[in-house]
């Protein structure tokens, strides 16, 4: 309902999963949640964009049906938010989504990340593994004065193929990713506080990516027979700024601002045959807007109330 509140008086079938047990699951990809989350169930394609059916209700990718958010800003592709960032989970089971909007009436899963701390801290981890997997991350976070801090985290993931192609005689499906996240918050004075989000990444693969199925999707066959190599790469770039001002000690009003940008390209032999007639190129460029202005009350009014328009 976009207020803070306890869990216990909210009238919904909320699920919220804290940093703590993020770390302690060792939860690294979206579909880590299917053993935490009850009648959810998550599978992630090659390009890290989950399919989502949460109490029976869902699709193909991050808004139909079930909407993603990284601190109250949709989401519509890729993955923005590492666990490393991610201060809790919030699920919410449909259909019940009347706030969130962008037709989420499977409900909706909502990242809220990490502010910066009060003191300095560091942290790098190294990770290795099967089909030579390196996964290398480092966070920094503290204040930049008494009113503004920052936080700051940077990664990066590979591993090579496993999927073996019987024409070209090697493992495809290696990918890399690599980005970064910064967010900065400023409180200039008791009755201002504004956060800043940055957020990019690139992911780089060999698997193949279908963006979407042309109508003779029919014919596609999983044998891997290709001629053709396939390739997929995306780069993401976010942004969001939020002004949270407190009007006086009944009255607050919040300012979301946010804007996305996605570039896309995908390469795939279609009909999986080792003859050079069915080279699919898949270009889908996206940009997002958005503003969203909330007014609601605080404090100990004995009705609560919001208004918005987005």
């Amino acid at each position: 309902r976009k207020r803070s509140e306890n869990l216990r008086d909210i009238p919904a079938s909320i699920t919220a999963i804290s940093a703590s047990v993020i770390e302690e699951a060792h939860i690294t990809q979206l579909d880590d949640l299917n053993a935490l989350v009850s009648n959810i169930n998550i599978d992630e394609a090659h390009d890290n964009t989950p399919d989502v059916v949460l109490r029976g209700v869902g699709s193909f990718g991050l808004v139909a049906g079930v909407g993603f958010y990284v601190n109250d800003v949709q989401v519509f592709e890729g993955q923005i938010a590492r666990p490393v960032d991610i201060e809790r989970i919030e699920v919410l089971k449909g259909p019940v989504g009347t706030l969130f909007g962008g037709a989420n009436v499977g409900g909706a899963i909502k990242y809220v990340t990490k502010d910066p701390t009060s003191t300095w801290e560091n942290e790098a981890t190294v990770e290795f593994g099967s089909y030579s997997t390196r996964n290398y991350q480092a966070v920094f976070s503290g204040p930049l004065d008494d009113k503004i801090g920052i936080r700051a985290s940077v990664y990066y993931d590979s591993h090579g193929g496993n999927v073996w192609d019987t024409v070209n005689k090697f493992d495809y499906g290696a990918a890399t990713d690599h980005g970064a996240r910064v967010t900065l918050v400023a409180a200039p004075n008791e009755s201002n506080k504004i956060h800043v989000w940055l957020s990019a990444d690139d992911y780089n693969t060999s698997s193949q990516n279908l963006m979407y199925e042309p109508p003779d999707a029919f014919s596609y066959s999983r044998s891997v027979q290709d001629f053709f190599i396939p390739a997929f790469t995306r780069h993401i770039g976010s942004a969001a700024v939020q002004l949270d001002h407190q009007i006086d000690s009944n009255l607050a009003l919040t300012s979301l601002t946010s804007y996305f940008t996605s570039y896309n390209r995908g390469y795939t032999d279609f009909f999986k045959q080792p003859v050079p007639i069915d080279l699919l190129q898949q270009n889908a460029d996206n940009r997002v807007y958005s503003e969203e202005l909330r007014l609601a009350s605080i404090g100990a009014s004995d009705v609560d109330w919001l208004v918005g328009a987005f």
